[in-house]
């Protein structure tokens, strides 16, 4: 009796763990409908969230997809665009995060007005910023954040996101610039002047810089004055 009063419990316990997990593993979504109706593309759309916050993805997107071909004159075609581009972002992986940008983008191109397309913008942002390689990499997604963040605070200059994009812009620059540092330092250590002046010219380093520390290379005027020093030395 006492084994089988143990083997009880344990089977109690397993699926308590069980449904706590599938609790944790739920993820709020966070561009619901709020409008309590039992319109049928209403009931379509929460259908969808439910699958995205349970990590369904693809049933969640032919769901949308479905709402935006049967109801073409929906309350929430928007919200059901906005959420197909959440869904692939959710996923996450190079094919999910380049969906989920051109969804954005085509988002905030046939609903500029709405408050969700600055939030689409800054996902967008956050795509590459997420990407972004350390300086002494290919600075293509860090390039591609520093054009999308530039393009949230010019677009959308007064929405909550606005700080964090500058924020972030001021982070993906001082990578940018390290990175050409690095490269004109590589350039002045093998006596390639010209090319080292190329590349400490091509970002406004010292303008930019001389009041933010790097990690991993003290600070910017440090750096540039000893550069400049040797260059003169040189000579």
């Amino acid at each position: 009796m006492v084994r089988n009063a143990i083997r009880s419990a344990a089977a109690v316990l397993a699926i308590a763990v069980l449904l706590g997990g599938c609790g944790i593993r739920r993820k709020k979504y966070d561009n619901p409908i709020t409008k309590d109706t039992q319109q049928p593309d209403k009931v379509l759309f929460d259908k969808a969230v439910n699958d995205i916050e349970h990590s369904r993805f693809e049933i969640a997107r032919l769901l949308l997809q479905n709402l935006i071909n049967t109801y073409d004159t929906s309350e929430y075609l928007a919200k059901a665009k906005l959420a197909i581009a959440d869904a692939w972002f959710r996923e996450g992986g190079a094919h999910g995060l380049a969906q989920a940008e051109a969804e954005y983008k085509d988002f905030i191109l046939f609903y500029p007005a709405m408050e969700e397309a600055a939030e689409a913008q800054e996902k967008v942002c956050d795509i590459h910023y997420k990407q972004m390689d350390k300086a002494d990499r290919d600075p293509k997604h860090a390039l591609l954040a520093e054009q999308e963040c530039k393009q949230l605070i010019l677009q959308f200059p007064n929405s909550k996101f606005a700080p964090l994009a500058q924020q972030k812009l001021r982070d993906i620059q001082e990578v940018l610039a390290e990175s050409e540092f690095r490269v004109g330092k590589l350039y002045f250590k093998k006596g390639s002047y010209p090319a080292a002046s190329n590349r400490f010219q091509a970002l406004p380093i010292i303008s930019r810089f001389t009041a933010r520390p790097t990690k991993r290379s003290g600070s910017w005027p440090t750096a540039i004055t000893g550069w400049a020093t040797s260059s003169r030395v040189s000579r």
